[in-house]
């Protein structure tokens, strides 16, 4: 038997090279194992443990040379340490492989890749740079050597669209899951879609919780992965449906009423009683300063000039130049926009070969981003909400009051409401799957593949946004 201090020293170093091969197996698991997209991300947020673990991580060669070699080097220097105070070498043997068994291999495992795992391999950070270090002689060559025949591992994992979408359905799924399920009131009754409406407004306006992606944003993440397959003519309003205004209009008491009527922000302006030959955008704004009395001619307002694009352009592209001010944040759609920009530019009347199909503004790309529609006080919707249905519900209440009309009232007041609502609806998207159909039947064009950034070359600077058409060209008209 060795003496007491060498017995000490022995026992010592067999405990130090098991604590090396658990931190070694460890760290092979906890740190190689971590997905690189995790770790940047985290990185992004400021986690300082991500922050100091990055820049080793990301040497994944060098990193995975020295942890092998570290643990391969207590591995087999361990059996030798116990058989210095071991009686017999199949003892020391035996003692060696459970110790490193369950001590270098199970319990490291099963911490490094717990929930825990980021903070002990930012913990241990220090050891691997300084075993780096030492190791140099050897990680740096046999790295190399790796990253010449096997290449480097990509750092920069990235997904595709369709996995981002399919990421984000999950936890949107996630957070309908946690939410409480409520049951709603028979939809025979009246009272049931002032409270269906409630509940409408109520979720809107519903937080989810902060550690979960909530529906609606999950929603508005995956339309927006898909904007750039959607095209103009796919949301876009048909010419004969554009509500539109006369170029030889006179600005009397009447028109005005008719303008206000319309319940639009922007009106697109023709001239010569064809609606195809668009000549520019009036901002309804403009006419505040318009005394009705007066009769003033309409030639006599500025216009704005709308964009001209073609029919398969993109609707993230449209969005940019939305978004830059570009158009008065409404566009035309024709076969032929250079044509048509270029009687613009010339006040001339628009050539009888460019084919003017439909208008797209700012309000339809939205919609489009949030997948569903937006009204205002001038939707067919809440026309119906808020003047029509009170009006029948009273028209049906002076009408008997035993207590089976009553119900019988109130089951044709929820017909009514629920035929009225659906016919919008439908309507709505069969015109959407229309235009959509229609313009996967077109072929692609040139132009709407040059982006924004080309278009925003031809057409100036940011700071000439929705530029006012030439003062030439209104003194011809």
């Amino acid at each position: 038997m060795a003496p007491a201090s060498s017995l000490a020293l022995d026992v010592g170093l067999a405990l130090l090279l098991v604590l090396m091969a658990g931190a070694m197996a460890g760290l092979t698991i906890g740190l190689l194992g971590m997905s690189n997209l995790e770790l940047e991300m985290k990185c992004e947020a400021g986690d300082a443990r991500a922050i100091k673990i990055w820049p080793i991580k990301r040497d994944h060669h060098r990193l995975l040379v020295t942890l092998v070699v570290a643990n391969a080097f207590a591995s087999e220097a361990l059996p030798l340490a116990i058989d210095r105070f071991t009686p017999s070498p199949l003892l020391s043997l035996l003692a060696s492989v459970l110790l490193i068994l369950f001590f270098g291999e199970i319990l490291p495992s099963a911490l490094f890749s717990g929930s825990r795992q980021l903070a002990l391999a930012a913990f241990f950070i220090p050891l691997v740079r300084i075993l780096m270090i030492i190791l140099a002689p050897i990680n740096i060559p046999l790295a190399m050597l790796l990253d010449r025949t096997m290449g480097k591992e990509g750092m920069h994992t990235r997904f595709q669209r369709n996995q981002l979408r399919n990421l984000v359905a999950l936890h949107a799924r996630a957070t309908a899951a946690q939410r409480p399920s409520s049951s709603a009131p028979s939809p025979s009754s009246s009272s049931s879609l002032w409270a269906g409406r409630a509940r409408a407004y109520k979720s809107i306006v519903e937080k989810p919780p902060p550690q979960l992606l909530g529906t609606d944003e999950a929603h508005i993440i995956q339309q927006t992965l898909k904007l750039h397959r959607e095209t103009a003519q796919s949301v876009m309003t048909e010419l004969a449906e554009v509500r539109m205004i006369n170029f030889e209009s006179l600005l009397d008491t009447e028109t005005m009423a008719r303008i206000i009527a319309m319940g639009h922000s922007r009106l697109p302006v023709y001239r010569g009683g064809d609606r195809r030959n668009v000549v520019g955008l009036l901002l309804v704004k403009n006419l505040i300063v318009v005394d009705p009395s007066e009769e003033r001619p309409l030639s006599t307002i500025p216009l704005r000039a709308p964009l001209a694009i073609a029919p398969d352009y993109d609707l993230f592209s449209l969005l940019n130049l939305f978004q830059v001010g570009r158009g008065g944040h409404f566009a035309v759609i024709t076969d032929q926009p250079e044509d048509l920009e270029h009687a613009w530019n010339h006040g001339t009347d628009v050539p009888d070969h460019v084919n003017v199909l439909g208008c797209v503004t700012l309000e339809d790309v939205i919609e489009e981003l949030l997948g569903e529609a937006v009204f205002d006080e001038t939707d067919f919707r809440e026309h119906i909400l808020i003047n029509v249905l009170p009006s029948l519900r009273e028209a049906l209440n002076n009408h008997g009051s035993d207590s089976s009309s009553h119900r019988g009232k109130e089951r044709v007041y929820a017909t009514v409401v629920r035929c009225a609502l659906h016919w919008y609806h439908v309507t709505r998207s069969r015109r959407r799957r229309r235009l959509k159909a229609k313009s996967l039947s077109l072929k692609p064009t040139n132009s709407a593949r040059e982006g924004a950034d080309e278009r925003d070359d031809d057409q100036g600077a940011a700071d000439e946004r929705t530029p006012l058409l030439k003062p030439e060209v209104r003194r011809v008209w």
